[in-house]
């Protein structure tokens, strides 16, 4: 694995994407890539901001692509219906929830996400 933020569309094993606000940024220059090479690679992102409203690329990220998985997280103020509450995740927080299993989630993620700290679906 790369030390680097590069993501080339040979490699076929799972990316795990890891990003708090304007971090964002950057990631989503690899999401893009994937998507132009029309790579089925699976992708998972999590996503940290405060509230709804500092959601940045709502729109395009909402709209999903074929083997991305995005998970939210919102430290402050979560949206109406969310799944989880406002708040630094728990170890109970971090238990797989109904939307992470109808997703199709990769086998590789439960080993990528505890390799990160985290659950398979935090």
């Amino acid at each position: 694995m790369s030390p680097y933020l590069v993501w080339g569309q040979q490699q076929t094993e799972p990316v795990l994407l890891v990003a708090g606000g304007s971090g964002l940024v950057p990631l989503m220059s690899m999401v893009r890539a994937r998507e132009a090479a029309g790579s089925r690679t699976p992708f998972r992102l999590l996503y940290a901001v405060r509230a709804p409203s500092d959601l940045l690329y709502r729109s395009e990220l909402r709209k999903g692509a074929p083997g991305l998985d995005t998970t939210y997280l919102y430290s402050r103020e979560a949206p109406a219906g969310s799944p989880r509450r406002a708040g630094a995740p728990t170890a109970a927080a971090r238990a797989p929830s109904p939307a992470c299993t109808s997703t199709g989630t990769h086998p590789a993620w439960s080993h990528a996400a505890s390799s990160a700290g985290a659950s398979c679906c935090v």
